[in-house]
């Protein structure tokens, strides 16, 4: 006997609205939380598990400048609010009021 799972293919758009409140250039990291059955599996093995996981779920992060390099990270919870599997990247706010979606 075989099983087969069928993963259906769901898309979600979300905005993050950013603005610097600084007088200079920062570069920030943002964080979209994964919490899914899937994703509470055992520790990444390897930095190739993070790729697959970015690739699998299709995870993208852009805006109107750039598209970002994305990286999958588990940590450990410090508290019960906090998620402990995450997706994440690396975004930059050019200058005071500057706002990014």
């Amino acid at each position: 006997m075989a099983e087969f799972w069928v993963w259906t293919r769901r898309n979600y758009s979300c905005t993050f609205i950013l603005q610097s409140l600084s007088s200079k250039a920062v570069e920030i990291q943002v964080g979209f939380p994964v919490d899914s059955q899937f994703a509470r599996r055992g520790p990444s093995k390897s930095g190739d598990d993070a790729k697959e996981w970015v690739l699998d779920y299709g995870f993208i992060a852009r805006d109107e400048r750039a598209t970002y390099h994305v990286d999958f990270v588990r940590r450990k919870k410090r508290s019960p609010e906090e998620f402990a599997t995450l997706f994440v990247w690396r975004n930059e706010l050019l200058a005071e009021g500057e706002q990014n979606t």
